[in-house]
């Protein structure tokens, strides 16, 4: 489809309006990982991305990408990332846990 670019520069003005995060679970996973620090956002961004190749690849909903990143946070022992290799390591348990929960909810 031919679509058109998106300049800013000519829109000029946006406007925003609240969130309804009821509507939202998964913003407020997102805002509940922040909060919370630690490792928890890179745990939620692994079962993002598990969950929404889940859904692409027609396993799960769209709406069951929220209740995967849940399982995974509830699931979480959260650690201080100091490394890469922390990084890593959160990343990667992150994605076997959000597979399984794939698996348990598909």
């Amino acid at each position: 489809a031919d679509i058109d670019k998106l300049d800013l520069a000519l829109v000029k003005k946006l406007d925003f309006a609240d969130v309804d995060i009821g509507k939202t679970p998964c913003l407020k996973l997102a805002y509940q990982a922040a909060r919370s620090g630690l490792s928890y956002p890179t745990a939620l961004n692994a079962a993002d991305e598990v969950g929404v190749d889940a859904f692409l690849e027609k396993k799960i909903g769209f709406t069951q990408i929220g209740d995967i990143i849940d399982i995974v946070l509830q699931r979480h022992n959260p650690i201080s990332i100091e490394s890469i290799d922390d990084f890593e390591v959160v990343d990667s348990r992150a994605r076997v846990e959000a597979r399984a929960a794939v698996k348990s909810v598909g």
